[in-house]
């Protein structure tokens, strides 16, 4: 019985990610984040330059729709880099990015390439 238990709550967990459209991005989760970071005891330096990269996305997002969604950060990207970032700022910003959707529990938004 408890195995069946232990299987209902995987696939519930499997179909709320395959159902679920977006994560939202606010000011108050990307600071929850990075106050998270810093009680894991992350350096001040890392956290200033996750606060920059987060806000940088959070202002890359059109307004009224703050919301990261499949294929998001493949574009975030891609802007950075056409916008001339170096490649150690890109993936310092993706970085943040993907910690932040593993914060919130939405790492199918995740860039991964």
């Amino acid at each position: 019985m408890q195995e069946l238990v232990r299987n209902e709550g995987k696939t519930k967990r499997r179909h709320e990610e395959a159902t679920r459209r977006s994560a939202l991005l606010t000011p108050e989760q990307i600071e929850d984040y990075l106050t998270g970071l810093a009680a894991k005891g992350r350096v001040a330096d890392t956290i200033e330059n996750y606060r920059r990269g987060m806000r940088r996305l959070y202002r890359d997002l059109p307004d009224g729709d703050k919301v990261i969604r499949r294929g998001t950060l493949r574009h975030w990207r891609e802007q950075l880099i056409e916008e001339g970032y170096s490649a150690t700022a890109v993936n310092q910003f993706i970085v943040a990015a993907n910690g932040y959707l593993d914060f919130v529990q939405a790492r199918e938004f995740q860039v991964t390439d």
